[in-house]
């Protein structure tokens, strides 16, 4: 296995994250993000960025995306272009916790947004969902983008390359779960019992 282009999204952290890396003999190299990180812009342009011209979308070996928790809105975008890709370029998809990747990227407290009420908090408590009025000091996610997404890339590295193995599984893609602070407005969570 060498030179697979792999593509990261992830919408999870009030904005959007979108990166390229490459994976060579089982390692993460050459990790770059697109310029354009607005949930607004969505991720086409993104990935039109990181992958260009007519063939990029034959570049792309397998797909990563952060399932939260996050932004509602921000999560399904991202979920659901990473999952499109996926399925039109006929590659894995890994769903990778943002919290996970965050922990593991960050070696001082911060915090980003995950919507208008709450932020993704990660401090010596470890990473937990709080009130955005509690939270450590607000990172900008355009400075610790590309630790982000290398963590991202780390973190899904082991699945990327069971499923680049084994051609057999490529087509195989169940929307990743995606993990919500709360439900969405207006929407009550299920009672129990049927």
């Amino acid at each position: 296995m060498s030179g697979a282009g792999l593509l990261l999204i992830d919408g999870s952290l009030g904005e959007l994250l979108v990166a390229r890396a490459e994976l060579v003999n089982g390692s993460v190299t050459n990790v770059r993000c697109s310029s354009v990180l607005t949930q607004q812009s969505g991720a086409l342009p993104a990935v039109a960025e990181l992958f260009p011209g007519a063939g990029g979308r034959s570049e792309i070996a397998g797909v990563v995306v952060g399932c939260g928790p996050g932004s509602y809105t921000g999560l399904r975008s991202a979920a659901g272009s990473a999952l499109g890709i996926a399925r039109a370029c006929r590659v894995p998809l890994i769903g990778i916790g943002s919290a996970e990747a965050l922990r593991t990227a960050s070696s001082s407290p911060l915090s980003l947004p995950i919507g208008a009420r709450e932020s993704l908090a990660v401090d010596a408590q470890g990473v937990r969902i709080v009130p955005a009025a509690d939270a450590p000091p607000r990172a900008v996610l355009s400075e610790i983008g590309l630790s982000l997404a290398e963590a991202m890339f780390r973190l899904a590295t082991p699945a990327l390359c069971e499923a680049l193995e084994h051609p057999e599984r490529r087509e195989v893609h169940a929307a990743p779960p995606l993990l919500y602070p709360a439900p969405p407005r207006g929407i009550k969570p299920p009672q129990g019992g049927a």
